[in-house]
């Protein structure tokens, strides 16, 4: 595995909000497969003691997407298109461990999968597709809106998946704009 493409998944897991926010312990990142632990708290907890789906969604997003990121090239970033979880048993303890891995990577696409363990059990498993493409720049993304906002675009109305969709070289057709718009 390339140590700048480890490096640059180091500082991201490091600077991300979300994941600090979660507390998850990155332990094994290798080419197509990461693994971390993340405690839990009462705050993730349903009424019944039960750890949250929505929890084991977030985690299972974060690991695969960061699988993903182990074989993705360092001008691009990866984007969740699609993630499916399956449920398997209740999740009561103290810490989740998941495992990331990339089952096949493409140029423009990877599908990942994550399972997830509790007190040694698999509580959930999931799988992603995830998009690779030009890393998101605050310029191109001012640049949009800023189109928009002058040309009043009708027929495509500003939406955060068009953004999206632009940052991320899939560029949208907007219908009633001069021929440099950035989503022409």
């Amino acid at each position: 595995m390339d140590e700048r493409i480890k490096e640059k998944l180091i500082n991201r897991a490091k600077t991300n909000p979300y994941v600090n926010f979660l507390g998850i312990d990155f332990t094994v990142i290798e080419e197509g497969r990461v693994e971390a632990h993340m405690p839990l708290h009462d705050e993730q907890r349903q009424y019944s003691g039960v750890t949250h789906g929505g929890v084991l969604a977030a985690l299972a997003d974060t690991i695969a997407g960061f699988a993903a990121y182990t074989m993705t090239p360092l001008e691009k970033d990866v984007l969740t298109a699609e993630l499916k979880m399956s449920f398997l048993r209740a999740a009561w303890g103290n810490e989740l461990i998941a495992k990331g891995t990339v089952i096949k990577a493409g140029r423009n696409i990877h599908f990942c999968e994550c399972e997830i363990y509790c007190d040694d059990k698999l509580v959930s498993k999931s799988s992603g597709t995830f998009l690779c493409g030009p890393s998101p720049s605050i310029e191109k993304m001012l640049l949009i809106y800023q189109y928009h906002e002058d040309f009043k675009c009708k027929k495509n109305p500003l939406r955060l998946p068009v953004v999206r969709r632009y940052v991320a070289g899939i560029q949208p057709a907007c219908h009633e704009s001069p021929p440099d718009h950035p989503c022409g």
